[in-house]
């Protein structure tokens, strides 16, 4: 439970209308997402510790909007840490915005299994409130969340204040579509640095 709601404030928006396919549950045509419609396409990457306070978060750029499509989690800074230092886990996160739905799939720490959740969303000042509706984690569904976020050109930055650890994950957007067949093909998977040595 404290993975998932880790997730899932660093997530931010999350998907779906009612039940999901898949494990989450059986999809009606009154769904708006398949929890296993998206895949996992983005960079493995490894958190980072910061011994700097946690920035406050913005909202949505003035003249900006969240722009729909795919998502790849190039990022997880831990705040507030003793000194600074790069995690030895791998991590690696897409999300998959359509209108206010969000399908979220993470592997943390690699190789773990698959974690996915579906999920509405309402974005309120420099808050986004969403409400589970399917999930890997059965335990999720049919809670309603609320965290920080950020948003400016293209970057989705979301916050965990829920856990001792405060954290930021961040999103950079990709392209529009679910699987890499739809983004620009002349695009490729950002490189994200390992650990240190």
């Amino acid at each position: 439970m404290k993975r998932a709601r880790q997730i899932l404030a660093a997530s931010v928006a999350v998907v779906a209308m009612s039940a999901c396919g898949g494990s989450g549950g059986g999809n009606t045509a009154a769904n708006s997402v398949d929890c296993n419609a998206g895949s996992n396409t983005g960079p493995v990457i490894y958190a980072t510790d910061s011994t700097n306070a946690l920035p406050a978060a913005t909202g949505v750029t003035a003249g900006q909007s969240i722009l729909e499509g795919t998502y790849y989690r190039t990022a997880t800074t831990y705040y507030g840490q003793p000194f600074p230092q790069v995690r030895p886990d791998p991590l690696q996160g897409t999300l998959i915005i359509s209108g206010n739905t969000i399908e979220n799939i993470e592997r943390q720490p690699s190789p773990s299994p698959e974690f996915r959740l579906g999920a509405t969303f309402t974005v309120s000042g420099t808050n986004i409130s969403y409400t589970v509706k399917c999930s890997t984690e059965t335990s999720m569904v049919g809670q309603t969340l609320l965290g920080p976020f950020s948003y400016s050109n293209g970057v989705l930055k979301t916050y965990d204040t829920n856990t001792k650890k405060e954290s930021v994950l961040t999103w950079q957007y990709w392209g529009r579509g679910r699987s890499s067949a739809s983004r620009t093909s002349a695009r490729s998977v950002p490189t994200v640095p390992g650990p240190l040595p």
